[in-house]
């Protein structure tokens, strides 16, 4: 006689992250859009989710990453070791919020208007430098 766990089906409702590598690797030759630096470049993915604004972009869990095009150039301080990185904020919106930055419509920017050109995201970001002023 065999014994079987019968267990409630859950379909994995998961869905696979877009990987863009060349596009990570021109990220990493930005200069940080918060400080300027080009010392130590990391490619910062935006988890948050605007549905209002931006559909398209889906919402990750606390293990995940969303896809490679919603990530920003921020310096290793600014990003994760800093005493104010992002990775420290309680909320990631509030982050943003508190720099005056929308990073969702600046990862939009750079990602389709970039077309894998550096020097157009270059641009894009000394563009975004004018605009922005510290706080």
């Amino acid at each position: 006689m065999s014994h079987q766990v019968k267990r409630e089906y859950k379909p994995n409702f998961k869905i696979k992250r877009v990987r863009d590598v060349k596009y990570l690797q021109l990220i990493r030759l930005c200069p940080c859009i918060i400080s300027k630096s080009t010392i130590d470049v990391e490619a910062a993915h935006v988890k948050y989710v605007d549905l209002g604004n931006y559909p398209t972009k889906y919402a990750t869990g606390m293990a995940s990453k969303p896809d490679d095009s919603w990530v920003l150039p921020l310096s290793k301080e600014t990003h994760r070791t800093g005493p104010l990185a992002q990775h420290n904020a309680d909320s990631e919106e509030e982050w943003w919020l508190d720099r005056e930055i929308d990073p969702l419509a600046l990862c939009e920017k750079l990602y389709n208007d970039g077309e894998y050109n550096l020097q157009d995201m270059l641009a894009t970001i000394r563009e975004h430098h004018k605009i922005w002023v510290p706080v």
